[in-house]
């Protein structure tokens, strides 16, 4: 794809039926966070902090790490469309809620008020 522009990035996500991160390690993926708030199901490693952002079975599947068998399961299980965007409407709603830029900086806004005080 070469390189893409950040406001093409939620048409881009738009146009794919799910998002894969099979990683052995991962912070805070912003990747998995942009997924979700294009409304798209999620396969991941669990490790790390996927497993806070990825609700199993609601919003995406987490995979042991090497369980290949359990990935491919689990993209199998995304081919009902009905289940995509069951999972899709989960993190969208999921996202808007718990990790809206919005949110993000009245927490930011708290902790340094505590900080501070």
């Amino acid at each position: 794809l070469g390189g893409v522009g950040f406001e093409e990035m939620p048409q881009l996500y738009q146009s794919v039926d799910a998002v894969l991160m099979p990683t052995v390690r991962e912070g805070d993926s912003l990747v998995i966070l942009e997924a979700m708030s294009c409304g798209l199901p999620v396969v991941a490693t669990d490790c790390s902090s996927l497993s806070e952002r990825i609700e199993h079975g609601k919003g995406g599947f987490l995979c042991d790490i090497g369980d290949v068998n359990h990935f491919a399961s689990s993209i199998d299980a995304l081919r009902d469309v009905g289940v995509r965007k069951e999972m899709g409407r989960f993190n969208r709603d999921r996202a808007l809620r718990e990790f809206s830029v919005e949110l993000m900086a009245m927490r930011y806004a708290e902790l340094f008020a505590d900080i501070c005080a």
